[in-house]
Parts: C-alpha cells; sequence; structure tokens
C-alpha cells in the first residue's frame, strides 16, 4: 500500500502544512513527508501508543543529518541537551533538573505573570490597538529571564538570540543554521559567566537550583547546567509563544466575535486546553525507529523519522465528539479525552506547567480587556519555526 504524500514536516507554508495533515488524517491513519520522507502517523490511538513505544526513540540528531549540519558547536551542544538523549543519559539529566525546575518551587510565579500579561494588554489599549501578538511577543522571554534571574536590561538580547535559536527543533536552511550558531555562541558564553556567578553567590533562581540540585551524590557540571539553561530558554519562549498566537487565534475565530467569561480556575483551564487541543502550536513529537516499522503495511528502515502527529490525533473523530467545534467547558467534564500537545512517556514537556501557566494568564488578560479582531481570522497569515502561529493578530477597541 502505498501512503499518500503531504508536505515535510516545516516546510512551506505553515497554514496550507496545517490543512494538508488533517485533509490526510481524514483520508487515512499515516502518511509521508514528500521532501524528507519522514512518516506521519495520524490516528489518536497510533499516536498515544507512539509516544511510549520502544521501538521509537528520540528524534536525536536526526533533522541535523538531514539538515546537512555534520560538525560544529551548535551539533555539539544539541546532542547534549535532554532532548536528543535517551536512556540513562535522559532519565538522569531529567531527574535533576526536575528537582530544580517544579510548579512548587516557583509557585508565587504566577502573580508576576499576569502583571506582565495585563501592562501589555493596557499598553495595547492606550494606542487604541494594534497587533495583540507582538505585544505579548516577550512575555515568554520574561517569564524565563525573570526565573533564571537575567537582568531586565538584558532580556532583549535573550529574545534575539532564543528568536535566532528557535528552527534548531525541526529541518533547517542554511541560513538559518549560520544564525542560529551564532546566536547560541553568545547565548551560551552570557549563560556561562551567569552560572559561575551563581556558583559562588548562590541566589533564589532557577540558575541556582539547578546549580544545588542533586541526586544521591549526582549533579549537573557547569557544562549541563550551561546547555539546561539555554535549552529551557528556547523551549519556554518559542513554543510558548506560539502556543499564545494560536490559543487567541482559536478565541478569535471560534468564539464567533462574543467575549468568553470564566469565573472560576477549572473554566479558565478548560478554555486554554480547548485552544491548545484545537490549534496546538506543536503540531507532531519526532522520533526515530531503532528496528524496521510497519505503518497501514508499508515498512520503513531503521533510522526513518517517524512524525507522531498530535494536532491530528487532538481532533481525530473516532475520540472526540465534534472535534472541530469549540467547547469551552469540554474539559471540565471528567470523560473528556487526554490531549497529547506537550508529548507522552519519557519526553513528556518538562515545562508543560510553565507553558500552561503562561498561557492562562495571557488569556486571562485578553478576555478581561475585550479585544476585538480586525478582519477575518481565516485571513491571518502563518509561520513556522519550532511551532507555528499567526504572523500578527490585529486587534481594536469598542469603548
Amino acid at each position: 500500500m502505498t501512503l499518500q504524500t503531504i508536505p515535510s514536516f516545516g516546510v512551506g507554508d505553515a497554514k496550507a502544512f496545517r490543512s494538508a495533515i488533517i485533509e490526510a488524517s481524514r483520508n487515512g491513519s499515516a502518511a509521508i513527508g514528500d521532501e524528507f520522507g519522514e512518516v506521519f502517523v495520524l490516528a489518536h490511538e497510533a499516536v498515544r501508543l507512539g509516544l511510549t513505544d520502544r521501538r521509537l526513540t528520540g528524534v536525536g540528531l536526526s533533522f541535523f543529518d538531514a539538515s546537512g549540519v555534520p560538525e560544529g558547536e551548535l551539533r555539539d551542544w544539541y546532542g547534549r541537551i535532554m532532548f536528543t538523549n535517551e536512556g540513562k543519559a535522559h532519565h538522569r539529566l531529567r531527574r535533576l533538573v526536575g528537582k530544580a525546575f517544579t510548579p512548587k518551587a516557583f509557585a508565587s510565579l504566577r502573580e508576576e505573570v499576569a502583571v506582565f500579561a495585563q501592562d501589555r494588554l493596557e499598553a495595547l489599549r492606550e494606542k487604541g490597538g494594534g497587533d495583540l501578538l507582538y505585544h505579548l511577543r516577550d512575555l515568554p522571554m520574561q517569564v524565563m529571564c525573570s526565573l533564571l534571574g537575567v537582568p531586565k536590561r538584558d532580556v532583549g538580547k535573550f529574545f534575539e538570540w532564543v528568536t535566532d535559536l528557535s528552527p534548531v527543533f525541526g529541518f533547517m536552511t542554511p541560513k538559518q543554521i549560520n544564525m542560529a550558531s551564532a546566536a547560541l555562541h553568545s547565548l551560551r558564553e552570557y549563560v556561562a559567566e551567569m552560572v559561575e556567578g551563581r556558583a559562588t553567590c548562590p541566589s533564589e533562581d532557577l540558575i541556582s537550583c539547578l546549580i544545588q540540585a542533586e541526586d544521591e551524590g549526582d549533579r549537573l557540571s557547569r557544562q549541563e547546567t550551561v546547555d539546561m539553561v539555554t535549552n529551557l530558554l528556547i523551549a519556554g519562549q518559542d513554543t510558548t509563544l506560539s502556543q499564545i498566537g494560536c490559543s487567541l487565534y482559536v478565541l478569535f475565530k471560534y468564539a464567533g466575535g462574543e467575549q468568553l467569561s470564566h469565573n472560576s480556575e477549572e473554566k479558565l483551564s478548560s478554555i486554554v486546553d480547548e485552544t491548545i487541543r484545537m490549534e496546538g502550536s506543536i503540531a507532531a513529537a519526532p522520533r526515530t525507529a531503532l528496528e524496521p516499522f510497519e505503518v497501514d503495511g508499508q515498512v520503513f528502515d531503521v533510522g526513518t523519522i517517524v512524525m507522531l502527529t498530535t494536532y491530528t490525533a487532538n481532533r481525530d473523530t473516532a475520540v472526540w465528539t465534534e472535534p472541530d467545534a469549540f467547547r469551552p467547558d469540554r474539559f471540565l467534564d471528567a470523560k473528556t479525552p487526554k490531549m497529547m500537545t506537550f508529548g507522552g512517556g519519557a519526553h513528556f514537556c518538562l515545562g508543560a506547567w510553565l507553558a500552561r501557566l503562561t498561557l492562562e494568564e495571557a488569556l486571562r488578560a485578553v478576555i478581561a480587556a475585550k479585544p476585538r479582531l480586525v478582519g477575518d481570522a481565516d485571513d491571518l497569515e502563518w509561520m513556522s519555526a519550532t511551532g507555528a502561529n499567526p504572523v500578527s493578530i490585529p486587534v481594536g477597541f469598542v469603548e
């Protein structure tokens, strides 16, 4: 059986790609990328099983191999981070980082995030409107830099470096490789100085917690700490910002122009979950086949990149009731299936709690401010880096 062909992941128009994978999921349970030959697993149950399938491992350096990055600082760093490691190496890093990077350790952060979001909406209102996503563009970076203890004057530098680094979790062009390499070098130099400073003079920030994190005498080395901080920065900024854009798109498109209300934290949490289900900025969890892998009767070789497509799994008609309908109360029902946007198994997103916190406060501020979309949501242009999202979201205010 020949699998249907769709555009390769991260190549070409982001909006068209999303339409293509939804269409493919309606016509079958798998597809193959036209440029890189990656295999897309589309059905909910197959994706769920794939996230814990031991025949599939993390993507490792497969994207770098496919993009033609055989050596250099960028590849070396990428090969050391938690995202690309498996087994004991991955478990060790996750265990140590998990001791420091916890919701309990930063319970007071929500109030700070709320102030950030409210300030940006107020600035937008004072201007009479504008690009909502642009005004929220540095919200995740402000949150991460606050956690790390980065001086406010340098947040802009971090934002630029991480923006240039965001394509490293997918296929890259030569220009993106060069920009990412330069940004990584500058970012690691800055972070290395911070790590050395916290080693001699600890504070209450995340870097100090990472340095002090211990498990049966084991600690992160200085290099591991620098690598981990840069990894957390990239994951925390790009994926969260792109999800903010996607979630706002859902609110404006599917709420029919009517403002939502939430009278409890549970209702707000359900609204956030429903926007993530409908438009997850991360469309798939990449894996690599450890042994010949069969999809719809077709066998693929060891080393094949397998894309566990959570975007289509979250809209599978075999699992979800009215999957294309926006239902803000959907996740208040305990019987609602689990969405898989944050992955699963050993590679479940370590920062899911922080992303959700940031999203909740961003959406809370937007719902309270009551902006109105200028134009039609379907006409918004989309872009993609680590995640995909609208390029801009123009809004105005009706007093």
